[in-house]
């Protein structure tokens, strides 16, 4: 008998019993035509990910860590994917790093320039990856710039039950930070700081401190440390196009998280 229960926030879970993976993104394919079907507003979505025992993992706790991360998994490997909208089978363009030429789409070509010199692929890349999280950029506040002055009963906010919290997008941004440099690495699964994967319940009991805030922020700056040496190696090893939809990706996660918390911000009147 298959079971469905919810896993945590808006997370679910669907254990499918003796089904392979074509079986499973058939189930999901199928969630995603009847959350099209509703007329509620906003209109719902769902991303979803797909893992199985024991090609992805031999207990419970693996196998939810493998499905949390198979849609970056497929970004990474250009495979099959179930994301957003029921986009599947989805292969972005290639983004070809040349001596002085950062992107180049459709014949239409992008150049950076920075001080007077064109910026090569590698600087692009590390380039992102900082204005999506501290360094000045022209989209406005990034990710450590959404955060800075929020107190810890301010980040402990939800603006509904069960919604989310900027304490809890700041642990889930250090996360996925973690992620990326697990895949660049090739580490081991699960050997997050904090036990568990992708949103973690914050803040704990008894624990709305303005200590405890400040040690998990503390956890997204050296997760956001660590992914930068990473990506530096990376880079120095020659792999630019092989990583950089990563770290794109990455990046483009701390902006959109931060948009969530500006909004955050702005509910509770911080702003």
């Amino acid at each position: 008998m298959d079971i469905a229960a919810r896993y945590g926030g808006d997370e679910f879970a669907l254990v499918l019993i003796d089904a392979d993976p074509a079986m499973a993104e058939q189930v999901g394919e199928r969630i995603q035509e009847c959350l099209k079907r509703e007329t509620e507003d906003p209109q719902l979505s769902a991303s979803i990910g797909i893992a199985s025992y024991p090609a992805d993992g031999r207990t419970g706790q693996e196998l939810l860590e493998a499905a949390d991360s198979a849609p970056l998994r497929a970004k990474e490997r250009s495979m099959q994917k179930i994301n957003d909208c029921g986009i599947k089978n989805f292969k972005p363009a290639p983004i070809p790093f040349q001596n002085n030429l950062t992107v180049q789409k459709s014949g239409a070509k992008l150049a950076h320039d920075v001080l007077g010199e064109t910026m090569k692929g590698s600087e692009l890349l590390l380039n992102a990856l900082e204005e999506g999280y501290w360094k000045k950029a022209w989209h406005g506040p990034n990710l450590k710039q959404a955060l800075k002055g929020v107190t810890a009963r301010e980040a402990a906010w939800r603006p509904a039950p069960g919604r989310h919290n900027i304490w809890e997008e700041a642990l889930h941004a250090a996360y996925w930070k973690y992620d990326v440099r697990r895949i660049l690495e090739g580490g081991k699964r699960g050997s997050f700081v904090l036990k568990g994967s992708n949103f973690f319940s914050r803040p704990e009991k008894g624990r709305v401190t303005e200590a405890a805030w400040k040690a998990d922020k503390g956890i997204l700056e050296n997760e956001h440390e660590r992914l930068r040496e990473a990506v530096k190696k990376a880079v120095k090893k020659g792999r630019e196009q092989k990583v950089a939809r990563l770290i794109y990706g990455v990046a483009f996660h701390d902006i959109y998280h931060a948009g969530q918390i500006r909004l955050l911000r702005r509910l509770q009147g911080a702003d």
